[in-house]
């Protein structure tokens, strides 16, 4: 990242792993895998019109044929999913977003502090705070890390070059305007001329990629203290300099970043459910009931009326009704 493109350093075969990563990335779903699709084609035409403006450097047949297979099967799975989303918004209409509804579930700057339920050092301190964000407050959480807020700060006068630090700061401020949605200037562009964001309720998940940019910038300054660290030293002691650097900024951010492991309490499987002859329905039926009902059918996937989604179809309601 840091010497650009070097020929000597290629491996096809990586490349084309990355490619099969990334399109096991967009099988999880949309949620993050639909601003991952942008993210990757604006990254290809970044790419590309940098080795056309850098001379047309040549990239060797291996990294071509890794590049062509690995993104023939990204771009196979990636229009292979959207066919059913597709098909359900033309079978139900109403499925569209409105406005209005993205706002319920639109973060504010306040969210940008505010941890997740599930936040081990944070989570039950910040409870208040996640309630005076409104309805849906656990969607609207935007806490990157303090830790590595801190470390990113730092990282505008590290060991990238200050054009980099420009772009991967204005970068961050773009990422989190978008993530805002109504109550930002951005989210309406992806709203309106975007295909696919119409249909999208988390958007407060495009956080994702300022945490990415902020973490690259957080790099730049553990690279710069640790290079100011080994320097300083004599050459005997140059890998401990970098330990006393790069450990206890690994602990701070592990600690941080803490999940809450404790295990939710499941509702036990009703023994008539176990003995129940397929087609099922269990009642009643809503959308948080739904959810233990999945899990329960695990052990044998009987056909079932039972199911939750981000939307419900005016038919399976009538059945719950």
């Amino acid at each position: 990242m840091t010497r650009g493109y070097r020929r000597d350093r290629v491996r096809p075969g990586w490349a084309a792993a990355g490619w099969a990563v990334a399109a096991w990335q967009v099988s999880l779903g949309f949620g993050v895998g639909l601003g991952f699709v942008y993210v990757l084609a604006v990254a290809c035409l970044c790419a590309l019109a940098g080795w056309l403006a850098g001379g047309r450097p040549p990239l060797g047949r291996g990294l071509i044929l890794g590049d062509l297979i690995g993104g023939l099967i990204f771009v196979a799975v990636t229009a292979y999913l959207p066919h059913a989303y597709q098909q359900a918004r033309r079978l139900y209409p109403a499925m569209i977003r409105t406005w209005d509804y993205v706002s319920v579930f639109s973060p504010s700057p306040r969210s940008l502090v505010v941890a997740p339920q599930y936040s081990l050092p944070w989570g039950t301190m910040h409870n208040d705070a996640r309630a005076l964000l409104g309805d849906a407050g656990n969607e609207k959480v935007l806490l990157c890390g303090y830790a590595l807020y801190l470390l990113a700060v730092g990282g505008l006068m590290s060991a990238w070059s200050a054009r980099q630090r420009l772009l991967l700061f204005a970068g961050t401020v773009v990422g989190v305007l978008f993530a805002l949605g109504t109550n930002g200037p951005a989210y309406r562009l992806l709203y309106q001329y975007v295909p696919g964001f119409d249909g999208s309720r988390t958007l407060g998940r495009l956080i994702l990629w300022p945490t990415i940019l902020l973490a690259i910038l957080a790099a730049g300054l553990v690279t710069e203290l640790t290079r100011m660290a080994v320097t300083a030293t004599l050459p005997q002691w140059s890998t401990t300099a970098g330990r006393v650097v790069t450990v206890p900024v690994f602990l701070l951010v592990l600690v941080d970043g803490m999940p809450d492991l404790a295990h939710v309490d499941i509702p036990a499987v009703p023994a008539a459910m176990t003995a129940a002859p397929a087609p099922t329905m269990v009642l009643p039926s809503d959308e948080g009931a739904d959810n233990d009902v999945l899990l329960w059918s695990v052990d044998r996937f009987p056909v079932m009326v039972n199911g939750t989604a981000g939307y419900t179809p005016p038919g399976h309601q009538e059945l719950r009704t």
